[in-house]
């Protein structure tokens, strides 16, 4: 059985610390550990929960002010990861519910009205959430102090840029 892979969100000179990202130039990413030095780091992107990814997005155009990477998958030797250029333009679609359930992952693609996931109202009634548009999944966003819940799930339309980040030894 496969274990689950939690996604990870890093952004370009973020405010956290933690886990980093180095990004080397070219095709070059290697995971760093836990506050590492940027040494010959070209940008450094700085693992961020992905609650705080709203605080870099602008919500109006909507797009992301800085570079982020969304880490989605692990490989023998690294993550798959895709790579969201600032002012990439974004759509974002919010649930909002007493419980809500995504069934698609940051990273899978979807089709214009697919269904998605389900929203069960106070009222018990069970709602359908779909796609905006055809495109990829980017983050689900859980709102978890919100009361009814609320979720955001940002997608982008565009063909993202794939990045692989190679674990540092």
């Amino acid at each position: 059985m496969n274990s689950y892979f939690f996604p990870e969100a890093y952004v370009e000179n973020g405010f956290e610390s933690g886990k980093t990202i180095c990004f080397k130039g070219g095709n070059a990413y290697v995971a760093a550990a836990k506050d590492a030095g940027q040494g010959d780091c070209v940008k450094v992107f700085v693992n961020t929960p992905f609650e705080k990814l709203l605080e870099y997005m602008d919500l109006e155009t909507p797009c992301f002010l800085r570079d982020v990477i969304i880490i989605y998958k692990e490989e023998a030797g690294g993550y798959k990861g895709i790579l969201v250029e600032k002012k990439e333009k974004l759509y974002l679609l919010e649930a909002s519910g007493s419980t809500i359930a995504v069934s698609k992952r940051e990273g899978e693609t979807v089709e214009p009205h697919e269904k998605i996931g389900y929203i069960i109202t106070n009222k018990r009634e069970v709602r359908v959430i779909k796609a905006p548009l055809k495109g990829i999944l980017l983050a689900v966003i859980d709102l978890t102090w919100e009361k009814p819940e609320k979720v955001i799930m940002v997608f982008t339309g565009e063909q993202p840029r794939e990045v692989f980040i190679g674990k540092s030894a």
